[in-house]
This record gives structure tokens, sequence and C-alpha cells, in this order.
């Protein structure tokens, strides 16, 4: 079996530019409802929430569920050479430069 730290990484690398900014977004801001969001993005992904699902307690959950978040910020960064909040603004940038 692989490990979780090669599962995670080649998780966030298959991402659509989409996805990974959806993900980018709930893991930086945790809103009201984003862990809800993200435990049902994140189950789409066979692997990934086999791995959720083994947590043997609440407080590991949240703590396996920020290690994903970790692997999606340092992804953002590896694309994008920024944190998740200058993505939003350079990805409205090439927003307004494509109109």
């Amino acid at each position: 079996m692989k490990k979780i730290e090669n599962v995670l990484k080649e998780y966030v690398r298959k991402l659509s530019d989409e996805d990974l900014r959806y993900l980018s977004i709930r893991f930086t801001h945790s809103l009201s409802g984003d862990k809800a969001e993200l435990a049902d993005f994140l189950s789409k992904e066979r692997s990934v929430d086999n791995w959720l699902s083994a947590a043997s307690s609440c407080i590991e959950w949240f703590d396996m569920l920020d290690m994903v978040g970790d692997y999606v910020k340092k992804e953002n960064i590896r694309r994008y050479g920024e944190d998740s909040k200058s993505f939003k603004k350079s990805s409205d940038k090439k927003k307004r430069q494509n109109a």
C-alpha cells in the first residue's frame, strides 16, 4: 500500500485548476459549512475517502483534513508560485484580460 503522503500528492497533482481553486478557497477561509463541503468533495476520491474514514476520533479526522489542506496549499504554490489569496486575484485578472 502507498504511503498517504504519496496518495495525497498524487491526488492534488491530478486536480483540475478549478477543483484546486475550490479546495484552496475552502481550506483557506474555513467558513460555516466548508468542512462539510470539503468532506463531500474529498469523498469522491476513493483513496482519500478510505484514508479519512480510518480516523479513530473527530480530532484525528480534523488533523487528517488539515493534512490534505497542506498538500492543496503546496500544490497551489507549485502551480502558480503564490498562495491561494493571490491565486484568486490572479485568476480574476486573467479573466479580465481574456474578456
